[in-house]
């Protein structure tokens, strides 16, 4: 499998998004270097696939736990309030 091929499987975040978002929540003129950036946008990969993966797992129990019932949306949707379910504990693990 070429690079290519993985990075299309692993969404990535860019680097200048990283850098820009440090910027954010420091000074401005907050420096980065392209490995802190790297490593950064390594971490938020991260943090969102764990995030994605904890939802599904919520929404797959309320539709076994529905037994049936119409849910509001399409069998595979995941909702903001799944993610609301698991962000606490996701970042707790993260921290």
């Amino acid at each position: 499998m070429s690079d290519q091929e993985a990075d299309a499987d692993h969404p990535q975040f860019k680097q200048a998004t990283v850098k820009e978002l440090f910027k954010l929540v420091t000074e401005p003129n907050t420096r980065v270097s392209a490995a802190a950036a790297q490593l950064s946008a390594e971490y938020l990969r991260l943090f969102a696939t764990e995030a994605i993966h904890r939802a599904a797992e919520v929404a797959e129990k309320e539709r076994s736990l529905a037994g049936g019932a119409p849910s509001t949306g399409p069998p595979e949707l995941l909702e903001t309030k799944h993610l609301e379910k698991v962000l606490a504990g996701l970042l707790l693990d993260f921290s």
